[in-house]
């Protein structure tokens, strides 16, 4: 049993199911649509414990930051930690509207989509414009309970900073009883979520053979503008943070590049920013050589709280799909990408494997979107892109690290 579990999770497995249902949907079309209800019932158990996760995740982490004892360079931290990921964003965002990665589809997968999001609409009984003045009231709602069964998640993700940092001033003592309690729920769900990612390759298969009957299999062949952007930013943004890191440590970009090998290595074999950490912490502490306290003070805590390559990974999805919809992108809903997509990438971090594209969900919910589409053209992408995000996650850490410390 554990040897069919761990194929079943493996990314050969889930490629299978992709192709599989992408073969079924185009060989069979009608068996393909008679497995809609299937999938969707499959992604409703996959997002049932989204939310719980993201509360949970986002508040333990910012409770023990705040009773740990590096209380006391929490601000600079935070700055650091806050200002590099709205950067991210922003060029994020950017790139997105210039290269306009969901924009390559032809004339009959665009009536497909529009057909999605009419009978979307239809469904919730409300129109998908989002202005500046609704992203306002799903942050500050008036009832916590009311905005998550309405399905306002961005107010939660709020309501999970703000509970973290309230757990994190009833200093050690309630405190950590109190994130002791969320880590046992945290990891519950995760627990929740492994079983439900065993079903995953036939999951997949049931909404590949939906959307590839009804869509088409020409609609995937969009997703080649979508990563040739993702991996130009990868590269890009690699780039600015060997160049910040040579900056602060006075060494040459190709020393550190040199000294930075195996945790990057490491990132892109295993897709894991934890495994990649104590080979961050010998590179940051003896290659780069920034300090001890520093290297244990800021990457740990830039595992879950400084992920940026899950931010340049959500705000490019969000607007690849926001474009395959034909929504515009304007100031409010770039505002909502950015802001949101900041706090999605976050909780990421703690949701498993391929499971953690349905938190895409939680940012697109405003827009009105239908999600199955979305996370099936994600998700086939998640094997070959997850290892290079990894890497920037890995290196933009020790990026925060180099600019928080000073050389020894």
């Amino acid at each position: 049993m554990n040897r069919l579990g761990t194929w079943l999770c493996s990314p050969w497995a889930t490629l299978g199911g992709l192709a599989a249902g992408a073969a079924l949907g185009v060989a069979l079309p009608a068996a393909g649509i008679a497995l809609t209800p299937y999938g969707q019932l499959y992604l409703a158990l996959m997002q049932m414990c989204v939310l719980p996760i993201i509360v949970t995740a986002i508040s333990a982490s910012i409770a023990r930051l705040l009773i740990g004892e590096h209380g006391n360079a929490l601000p600079r931290l935070a700055l650091v930690f806050l200002v590099g990921m709205i950067l991210t964003a922003v060029v994020s965002l950017t790139a997105s509207l210039l290269a306009q990665p969901g924009a390559a589809l032809a004339p009959d997968q665009r009536v497909f989509l529009a057909q999605e999001m009419l009978r979307h609409e239809a469904d919730a009984g409300h129109s998908a414009q989002p202005s500046l003045w609704t992203l306002v009231q799903m942050i500050v709602p008036t009832n916590i309970v009311r905005a998550a069964a309405e399905g306002h998640t961005l107010a939660l993700l709020l309501f999970s900073v703000l509970l973290g940092l309230g757990l994190g001033k009833l200093g050690p003592g309630q405190g950590e009883q109190a994130v002791g309690v969320l880590d046992a729920f945290y990891n519950a769900l995760v627990k929740v979520m492994g079983w439900i990612q065993l079903g995953l390759p036939v999951g997949l298969l049931a909404l590949m053979a939906s959307h590839t009957a009804q869509g088409g299999a020409e609609m995937f062949l969009a997703l080649g503008r979508l990563v040739a952007t993702l991996y130009g930013m990868i590269v890009l943004l690699l780039a600015v943070l060997v160049l910040i890191i040579a900056g602060r440590t006075g060494l040459s970009p190709l020393a550190v590049l040199g000294k930075l090998r195996e945790p990057l290595f490491t990132a892109l074999g295993t897709s894991s920013s934890v495994a990649s950490l104590p080979a961050a912490l010998r590179a940051v502490e003896g290659g780069l050589g920034l300090g001890r306290h520093t290297a244990q003070m800021v990457l740990p805590l830039g595992v879950s709280l400084y992920p940026m390559g899950n931010v340049l990974h959500v705000v490019v999805s969000s607007a690849f799909v926001l474009q395959l919809y034909g929504l515009p992108l304007g100031v409010d809903a770039g505002l909502l990408v950015m802001a949101g997509g900041i706090l999605v990438a976050c909780a990421m971090t703690g949701a498993p494997g391929i499971a953690s594209m349905t938190l895409l969900a939680v940012l697109l919910a405003p827009f009105g979107v239908p999600v199955e589409v979305a996370i099936v053209l994600l998700v086939a992408l998640e094997p070959i892109l997850d290892p290079p995000l990894t890497m920037l996650n890995v290196c933009g850490n020790i990026a925060a690290a180099a600019v928080m410390g000073e050389r020894s």
